[in-house]
């Protein structure tokens, strides 16, 4: 069983690492090995906080806005490290269409759990 330091040192070092969230339109299916978007668009620093989902501070919520003035299919989202480059953490492969003159909020929600919980 992982420890409650353990959790929360996991955790701190997501919240601290990962600060960006970058959308793009690539469709390939994502890899274990991915290091970036197939084909990046935007890049914006997230909004973020800590929660308790089962244990102290084990969840961590983050968002980012884009704003679309002639609309747009957004096909894929990656959680980065750096406002340019930077490490991955994770990718998701998903189309969302955006309406011309619509905003899109991107929420990445991460739940650390034991197997024991």
């Amino acid at each position: 069983m992982t420890t409650d330091i353990g959790f929360s040192d996991i955790i701190d070092t997501i919240y601290d690492k990962y600060n960006y969230i970058a959308i793009g339109i690539g469709a390939t299916p994502v890899t274990a090995t991915d290091t970036t978007l197939e084909s990046e668009t935007n890049r914006e620093i997230v909004t973020k906080n800590k929660s308790t989902t089962t244990r102290t501070n084990d969840t961590i919520t983050m968002y980012s806005f884009f704003a679309f003035y002639l609309g747009a299919t957004i096909n894929e989202i990656g959680l980065f490290s750096a406002d340019s480059v930077g490490d991955m953490f994770l990718r998701i492969v998903e189309p969302v269409v955006v309406q011309d003159g619509y905003q899109m909020r991107t929420t990445i929600k991460i739940i650390l759990s034991d197997i024991n919980d």
